[in-house]
């Protein structure tokens, strides 16, 4: 308080002192101007007064009486010319010396004015005369002689005009000193108030100067503190990423061999066991997914797509298999979707999925007893073109107190650590649902009442758009079936990595066989992977070919033909991005065979290497079937078969 209170002082003592001095500057400023100006009509008299028009006048009078004498005289050699010209200047000098302003301090004495009428009086007799002057001879005599007696008149007039600027000047310089000498006064006066307010901001600039090395010292340390933060998120984000490689890739060949080993003849109990392995790979799976995703939020990397979806699909993908969870459970599960509904909105579908997948898991994992709704509305939007969907979740499970409803969202908040060591959860879903809502333009709201149920709404901006067929042939959901056995894999949607953790379809179907056989080149370093892509592929009836890095894909592309390569980028010798430059180089029709990236890598950086490396697709570890299935199955209807290698450009194929 103290120190606020002479700071104050110190800024108030400044402030005024800073007003004197420019009162001080601006009355000096003003006797500045005052003598410009003095100097300016100093230097005007100068070079346009009166004593210089006198002089003038005086010469061309004396030139002119000169020449009237020589014509007075009977001379044939007149030079009535030279008349005519000292009479036509001295009548300018003349006129000069009666329009000039610098003559107005002149007019008034007694000089000018017993000169000047008789000037002008000598100017009128002679302008008739200079017609013909040489007819006018006598007559010039005669004015010659008047000429003399003037010339003392035009002597006192020159001698009265030098003394009132004599005076002039005396007076001038008199009122210069005293400004001088006032301005010698102010000067010292700011002298010594400057001098003071000198040695109070030295004073000041010395505790300033000490806090400046103090605060100085804190920035060097906050600085080697955020480097220290930079280089722990590089750190952080090459962990996640080299994790998210190492992680994947056994999940790739866990999950992968436990799907091969499901489409083998196993007993009941064996079949058991291989669920609950499945199951306990595809809840790690779900969890390095939430890791991943929680860091891109954190590094403002995650992006969402929009696209043209069909709306009432998507929901269809969210309620079916939350439908079967929620019955296998004994609860009831209710949907409820207004008529208006529109069949095509602008969303990302996968962020759209993995936001409503965790409300509804989370509704159904919190309840024992009761019911689950889940409710979809449309209302009117910001402006006439866009529209909102409201999804509502309701449940009549545990509910939470106030407290734990301000903190739901917060990362790694549970709202009973007892109850989620029962349940599971890592207390990372809501936080990235909600981080997702926001990233898609929306909110995400909680209303819950202890022991009453919880109710969550999500808000998703979007627009309407046109419904072509054949995406939208069935706007409405089916009927729930009946809750089947649990799946082995989860067969998701191709989509951006990273991928979420959408709960698998109702069913396990067995590898298909297609009907017509692709020559692909698999690509990888891990043996386990080589080994579960090749089953795969070969049991879907393909021939499969091996290269263990990019060197070797390299060159098997170069020496023969593929309908389809999925490489891996993480390998010795040659990665994946730059061997698939190197192929995307050779000619036609070589180097326009679909090469498709599979990847433990699931960061959006991954991604967009491989795009900006020419890739045709992409795909994450662990591999899924059905993702599987679909970039077979459109290398399958592109033109670019083997056998059209030399005719065609491949289209490129819409995976990942």
């Amino acid at each position: 308080m103290q120190r606020r209170k002479a700071t104050q002082r110190f800024w108030a003592w400044l402030g005024l002192a800073t007003a004197l001095m420019l009162a001080g500057l601006a009355v000096l400023m003003g006797i500045f101007l005052r003598q410009a100006r003095l100097a300016e009509e100093a230097a005007q008299l100068q070079a346009d007064s009166v004593t210089a028009l006198v002089f003038q006048l005086e010469r061309e009078f004396l030139r002119l009486r000169s020449a009237v004498a020589l014509a007075g005289l009977d001379s044939p050699a007149t030079d009535w010319d030279a008349l005519t010209l000292r009479h036509d200047i001295f009548l300018s000098r003349l006129d000069l010396l009666l329009t000039s302003p610098s003559v107005d301090r002149l007019r008034d004495a007694p000089e000018y004015q017993e000169a000047v009428p008789h000037l002008q009086q000598l100017a009128a007799q002679m302008l008739p005369w200079m017609e013909a002057p040489a007819q006018h001879r006598p007559g010039w005599a005669a004015l010659a002689q008047t000429m003399d007696g003037m010339g003392p008149e035009v002597q006192a007039l020159s001698f009265a005009s030098n003394a009132m600027i004599s005076r002039q000047m005396q007076q001038q310089i008199r009122t210069v000193q005293g400004q001088s000498q006032m301005i010698v006064g102010l000067f010292v006066a700011q002298a010594l108030l400057l001098l003071s307010v000198a040695a109070t901001i030295v004073v000041r600039q010395r505790r300033q100067e000490r806090e400046r090395l103090a605060l100085e010292a804190l920035n060097r340390e906050l600085d080697i503190a955020r480097q220290l933060a930079e280089q722990a998120n590089i750190t952080k984000s090459h962990f996640l990423a080299n994790m998210s490689h190492e992680l994947r890739t056994p999940f790739n060949g866990m999950l992968g061999m436990l799907q091969l080993l499901h489409e083998t003849p196993l007993d009941a109990r064996q079949r058991d066991f291989l669920h609950t392995a499945a199951d306990s790979a595809q809840h790690l799976l779900t969890l390095l997914n939430d890791i991943l995703d929680m860091a891109a939020i954190e590094e403002g990397k995650l992006k969402v797509a929009p696209e043209a979806i069909d709306l009432p699909r998507v929901l269809r993908d969210v309620v079916t298999p939350m439908g079967a969870q929620a019955r296998d459970k004994g609860l009831q599960f209710d949907v409820s979707m207004t008529p208006s509904l529109p069949a095509a909105v602008r969303l990302d579908p996968t962020r759209t999925r993995q936001v409503l997948f965790n409300l509804l898991s989370n509704a159904i994992k919190f309840t024992e007893r009761g019911s689950v709704g889940f409710e979809v509305d449309v209302q009117p939007g910001a402006n006439a073109d866009t529209v909102e969907l409201v999804f509502t979740v309701r449940d009549t499970g545990i509910g939470m107190s106030a407290a734990s409803v301000e903190r739901l969202f917060e990362r790694f908040f549970q709202v009973e650590s007892r109850l989620n060591r029962r349940r599971g959860g890592s207390g990372l879903g809501l936080n990235i649902s909600r981080a997702l809502a926001e990233l898609m333009g929306g909110s995400l709201a909680v209303e819950s009442r202890e022991g009453q149920g919880s109710t969550f709404t999500l808000r998703l901006p979007t627009t309407v758009e046109a419904c072509a067929a054949p995406c939208f042939a069935n706007t409405t959901p089916p009927p729930l079936s009946p809750p089947l056995s649990p799946p082995l894999l989860q067969p998701a949607a191709v989509a951006p990595a990273p991928s979420p953790a959408t709960p698998p379809p109702s069913t396990a179907s067995a590898v298909p066989v297609d009907a017509t056989t692709l020559k692909v080149l698999v690509v990888d370093d891990h043996p386990i992977n080589l080994k579960l892509a090749t089953a795969l592929l070969q049991k879907m009836g393909h021939e499969v070919h091996q290269a263990a890095n990019g060197l070797q894909a390299l060159e098997r592309v170069r020496s023969e033909a593929f309908d389809l390569v999925l490489m891996d980028l993480h390998m010795p010798e040659m990665d994946g991005l730059e061997s698939t430059q190197h192929i995307r180089a050779l000619p036609a029709p070589r180097g326009q065979v679909p090469v498709v990236v599979l990847t433990a890598n699931a960061l959006e950086e991954a991604r967009q290497d491989a795009v900006d490396a020419g890739a045709s697709g992409f795909l994450t570890k662990p591999l899924r079937v059905q993702e599987l299935l679909a970039v077979v199955r459109n290398c399958q209807a592109a033109p670019h078969r083997r056998q059209d290698h030399e005719q065609e450009r491949p289209e490129p194929l819409s995976v990942g």
